[in-house]
């Protein structure tokens, strides 16, 4: 197994699904940044990752799931919520949360990966947020 560790600045904006209450598709693209990685997974420059994923909202809590890709990792993950993320809402509109996503699977350099992925968010009242996300990944030895 090789360790990758990158920490994503994401900036984006929620859009509630009309049709289902509840319900939002989150889209954002951000730099990558390269915290560590073992000699295998070694890359010079992570670039930019751009995330989509969907989520279903209910009393301060919130799930997630989605992909998130990483162009010049030649690769993406599918990520899910397997315990609620926490959200507080702020009477001026504004609000701040966390999740924890677990790593499903992977395609490209980072098929075979598993991990958690950790993120940290605030809120605008028109639907934009920043979200910083720790992905601390084990990828599966290529021969």
């Amino acid at each position: 197994m090789s360790a990758l560790t990158l920490l994503v600045e994401f900036r984006g904006r929620g859009t509630p699904v009309d049709t289902s209450p509840g319900f939002s598709i989150s889209e954002a693209t951000g730099p990558v940044e390269l915290i560590s990685a073992s000699e295998m997974t070694a890359v010079s420059s992570p670039g930019a990752a751009k995330m989509k994923t969907r989520v279903f909202t209910l009393d301060g809590r919130f799930w997630e799931a989605g992909e998130i890709t990483f162009a010049q990792l030649d690769g993406s993950l599918l990520v899910d919520s397997p315990a609620p993320g926490t959200v507080h809402q702020r009477p001026d509109g504004t609000s701040y949360g966390s999740i924890t996503w677990r790593v499903l699977s992977g395609t490209g350099r980072l098929a075979g990966a598993q991990g958690l992925v950790t993120g940290n968010f605030t809120g605008d009242s028109n639907g934009g947020f920043t979200d910083y996300q720790v992905y601390n990944l084990l990828l599966s030895r290529r021969e």
